[in-house]
């Protein structure tokens, strides 16, 4: 059985997790919702040889720290966006392949230790975007993929006690079709609405298994 103090720093990691896929999306995208949702395509195959290589041409010890969806999903499949980090540089980059030649754009200093790094370039993710999603979708959705979502994958997020613990997850938001997004207040986006409710999940990177996040 888990202690309390585990249970806690477990909530604070995922909650770390949450928020630092907030930031992105927010940083990358304006997030879109359609009602003919397109799964996911594969996000460590081809475009990530593509993104790794074009980090490398910057910084040579580039590392995968995480990627992410550039839109919520829609009847298309959403575009990827890989953040890689340099221990050397102490720095992240995020590469784009939106333009078909991708773009490395400085992000944010990083202050890991070298012990974080280390476990970063350990990272080895077997289970790929279409097949977490799937997961997710299986066992806890009915087998129904026809809600928005938006995903991503964390080599290594930080809990208060910055531990070096692995992450090595993908995190999953899937939004409620049934609950409509409350006003976004007054001002200029006074006509828009905030997204639906979701419902968040942690898929094993190399597993496959899934655990919801509350």
């Amino acid at each position: 059985m888990n202690r309390p103090s585990e249970n806690i720093l477990r909530l604070t990691k995922r909650a770390s997790l949450l928020a630092i896929a907030a930031v992105i999306s927010v940083l990358t995208c304006a997030c879109t919702t359609a009602e003919s949702i397109a799964r996911p395509q594969p996000a460590l195959g081809d475009d990530y040889a593509i993104a790794l290589e074009a980090a490398r041409e910057t910084r040579s010890d580039a590392t995968l720290v995480g990627v992410t969806m550039k839109d919520a999903a829609s009847d298309a499949p959403a575009s990827w966006c890989y953040v890689f980090g340099s221990e050397e540089a102490g720095c992240f980059y995020v590469v784009n392949l939106d333009t078909g030649d991708p773009t490395v754009v400085p992000s944010m200093e990083s202050h890991w230790r070298s012990e974080i790094w280390q476990r970063v370039a350990e990272a080895s993710p077997t289970v790929d975007a279409d097949e977490a999603y799937g997961n997710v979708c299986d066992e806890y959705l009915g087998g129904r993929c026809n809600q928005s979502y938006r995903m991503s994958y964390f080599a290594y997020a930080p809990a208060d006690n910055d531990t070096a613990e692995l992450s090595n997850e993908w995190i999953i938001s899937v939004f409620d079709p049934d609950e409509e997004g409350e006003d976004a207040g007054s001002g200029e986006a006074a006509d828009e609405q905030l997204p639906p409710s979701s419902r968040s999940f942690s898929v094993d990177a190399v597993t496959g298994a899934v655990s919801p996040l509350q």
